[in-house]
């Protein structure tokens, strides 16, 4: 509307006086101030779901992940230092992609650079293939409360 406001003005010069077109500008202003505030309200409630959402994968349920984790174990162990067809996952929340010592990891794992932070591992856990295209691991946790359980009991891990 502020770009139609000069030819309005241009073209029916007589008919629409310049005090219109200046209380309709002043309200083009507040519109956009409104839009402006509505864009900063929308940035914090998303902002918020982000940061409430990454605390569900801490709240859940550690015993309940040791279990869940069975169907993880026949590939990943739980101590440090002992991998099998996948690294050992001790210590695994706060590490880089790829640096368990002494695993041989796809090229794809050794490159793509992540941390394993909850937000993360839920993500990769979910779509391995998805969040790094060409890592070994094959298997997905479908159900996002498992996920939680299993992300609790990693973080147990150290």
């Amino acid at each position: 509307m502020a770009q139609l406001l000069p030819n309005l003005e241009r073209g029916v010069g007589d008919v629409v006086s310049r005090r219109a077109v200046t209380a309709a500008m002043a309200m083009t202003e507040l519109t956009t101030q409104e839009l402006l505030n509505m864009r900063f309200t929308q940035a914090a409630i998303l902002a918020a779901a982000f940061l409430f959402s990454s605390h569900a994968f801490a709240d859940g349920d550690a015993a309940a992940g040791q279990k869940a984790f069975s169907r993880c174990a026949s590939c990943h162990a739980t101590q440090a230092g002992k991998n099998g067809i996948g690294p050992s996952l001790a210590g695994i929340v706060g590490r880089s992609s790829g640096t368990a010592a002494g695993y041989s990891y796809s090229n794809a794992m050794k490159n793509v650079h992540l941390i394993w932070d909850a937000t993360t591992l839920d993500k990769y856990l979910a779509n391995p293939q998805g969040v790094v295209h060409g890592t070994k691991m094959f298997i997905n946790v479908s159900d996002p409360s498992a996920r939680g359980n299993i992300i609790a009991y990693l973080s147990t891990l150290k």
